[in-house]
């Protein structure tokens, strides 16, 4: 008996491998190792527009009514390229056991949305509600709480459309970001008029601090900065007003500048403060434990550096 696949399923794999060399390149494994990104939903999406979600899924079910021959194909292109979806689980597991031992009602509610590879969803929670658990955190910037919450059969409500979660959280993220690009702006200009404020009243050898070219470079620059940060939050703010096209260009660009800006004045007011910079009795700490807060907040500096250059090269800030 010969076992070899077909033709037409060797055509199935070149087709499969090519759209996997395009679409989940080594840079994109070694990020989710890296922790820079999580499994990659977009890529998820990709693979079910690709249809492969639906390979042996019946005809009447929303699936391609392939046999398992050419999911085989698939499923070795898939640790191939070394996928960091949850095709397997989803595919090999959810979508065999409903194959396998569903009622025709199951199937019929069930299979259409595994073959279509619905995507995660957005629920609301009642975080008092009964089924939720909270544990504080401790962070750097105690002033701003933050917890780790947990669910066991709490009630939820579906936000927005089923199997759009992603789509939703990045237009969310880029309407946030702007906000956020603000509120670090502030702290950041803040940062500088304490800076200032300090300089201009401690004397050293007789003179005023702010005298000195060192210090005055400090300030200098922490100008320079901030300015750069603002400018690019203005664009952020009309983008977000107007629901622009580009606001996920905007919002990249906003929230790369205004991270730049508020660590730099944050460290740059300690470091005129000089020694007295690192004490407790000293405000300076307000603003470096708030901008290494704000900084990781819905996603590190990399991460929207990276939809900063998608945005302008490719316009897509996913």
């Amino acid at each position: 008996m010969n076992f070899e696949f077909s033709e037409d399923q060797n055509l199935l794999r070149e087709q499969a491998r090519n759209f996997l060399d395009g679409e989940c390149p080594p840079t994109l494994v070694r990020a989710v190792l890296d922790g820079q990104k999580t499994g990659d939903s977009d890529l998820a999406k990709k693979i079910a527009d690709m249809g492969f979600t639906a390979t042996v899924v019946p005809e009447e079910h929303g699936g391609l009514g392939l046999s398992y021959y050419e999911l085989c194909v698939i499923a070795e292109e898939m640790g191939r390229s070394v996928a960091p979806t949850s095709f397997s689980s989803s595919v090999y597991l959810a979508t065999e056991a409903l194959m396998l031992a569903g009622s025709p009602a199951q199937k019929a509610a069930w299979l259409p949305r595994l073959a279509k590879g619905d995507g995660a969803s957005l629920v609301l929670v009642d975080l008092q509600g009964s089924g939720v658990s909270q544990s504080p955190l401790k962070m750097i910037d105690p002033t701003r709480t933050h917890s780790t919450v947990g669910f066991n059969g709490a009630a939820a409500e579906l936000l927005g459309a089923e199997g759009q979660g992603w789509t939703l959280t990045q237009r969310l993220l880029d309407r946030a970001a702007v906000l956020f690009a603000w509120e670090q702006v502030g702290g950041a200009q803040a940062a500088l008029e304490q800076a200032k404020e300090y300089a201009m009243g401690r004397y050293a050898f007789g003179r005023p601090i702010a005298s000195y070219q060192a210090i005055k470079h400090k300030l200098a620059n922490m100008y320079v900065k901030n300015t750069i940060a603002r400018s690019n939050c203005y664009y952020g703010a009309w983008a977000l007003a107007t629901n622009a096209d580009d606001l996920p260009l905007a919002a990249a660009t906003a929230r790369v500048g205004a991270i730049h800006a508020y660590e730099f004045a944050s460290r740059e007011d300690i470091q005129t403060h000089g020694g007295m910079g690192f004490t407790w009795e000293f405000d300076c700490q307000f603003h470096y434990r708030r901008s290494r807060l704000l900084s990781v907040n819905i996603g590190s500096l990399g991460q929207w550096q990276d939809k900063l250059i998608n945005a302008a090269v490719t316009g897509d800030a996913a």
